[in-house]
């Protein structure tokens, strides 16, 4: 059924009145009734107070209950993130037996074992540091105290500040052997990114962190001379050995130079003038003190 727009006639059909002319609208299209806009207004008044009570209801909740929901909740995300600490911790650990059965692993590693190799060198710094301590407590057990008493004027060893010193030397090694590996890498090899040399370098050191777990052992033994012995190898082939080793692999991976030799000793000489000079800054002006040390041997 058809009505006009203008006069309000109905027909059959048609897009244009039969009487005036004017367009025609479909009648199912029209407005709602004053019957149907009353039904719907009597429904929306008895939803009203519906929603209002709900809301009501929500309010008079008893606190003790929400005290004890919200509880729950903070339960519920420890025990997530216990969870996640306790998955972190377990491949961590099953990457570091991987890798000290079989170090050369790591030089294929890619940048999804960053964070391993964070912790890997973090470790070396911590278990180095310690170790070092314990050396040098046992040295000065041997001179009776004479090397406490001489370093800071009274007998006993304090762990903090060797223990920081130590670590920082650590990771200033690393760092320096780090940045020698980039920088020949730019030289001959120039296809790997920062954090997969990082990774890399970081996965190899995993056999040393258990050298320097013994190198604890030793010096709370009190073997001086085995500990620091351990120490100085330690430190001497993740710096300067690993370096080399390093970047002879890459070169032989990537084929980009047939000067292999050259680029591993380039790596080697690089570090040691790094070294000079840091020994040059920080090491030579306590010279005096070390020869007081050693009279004491």
């Amino acid at each position: 059924m058809k009505k006009c727009t203008n006069c309000e006639s109905l027909q059959e059909e048609g897009k244009f009145c039969a009487k005036c002319g004017s367009e025609t609208i479909d009648v199912n299209k029209e407005e709602p009734t004053n019957e149907e806009q009353t039904d719907d207004s009597h429904v929306a008044t008895q939803t009203e107070p519906a929603k209002e009570a709900a809301e009501e209801a929500s309010n008079n909740v008893n606190p003790a209950h929400q005290e004890g929901a919200a509880a729950g909740a903070q339960v519920n995300n420890t025990q997530a993130s216990g969870i996640d600490v306790k998955e972190v911790s377990t491949e961590y650990w099953n990457y570091f037996i991987q890798l000290f059965k079989n170090p050369t692993e790591a030089l294929r590693h890619t940048e999804n074992e960053f964070i391993n190799g964070i912790i890997n060198i973090i470790l070396y710094a911590v278990t180095f540091g310690i170790g070092i301590y314990y050396t040098i407590n046992a040295l000065d057990t041997i001179t009776m105290g004479e090397l406490s008493h001489l370093l800071h004027g009274k007998k006993g060893m304090p762990f903090f500040p060797i223990f920081i010193r130590v670590a920082l030397t650590a990771i200033i090694a690393l760092a320096c052997t780090l940045i020698c590996i980039i920088m020949i890498e730019k030289l001959f090899v120039k296809q790997m990114t920062f954090k997969q040399q990082l990774t890399q370098y970081a996965g190899i050191l995993t056999p040393f962190i258990a050298v320097n777990l013994l190198i604890v052992l030793t010096g709370l033994g009190g073997s001086f001379g085995l500990a620091i012995s351990l120490a100085l190898l330690s430190l001497f082939t993740t710096t300067f050995i690993y370096g080399a080793i390093f970047i002879y692999d890459k070169v032989t991976l990537y084929r980009s130079t047939p000067q292999k030799v050259y680029a591993a000793v380039g790596v080697y000489l690089v570090n040691l003038l790094l070294v000079y000079i840091l020994l040059r800054m920080f090491i030579m002006q306590k010279i005096d003190e070390l020869q007081d040390v050693f009279y004491y041997l």
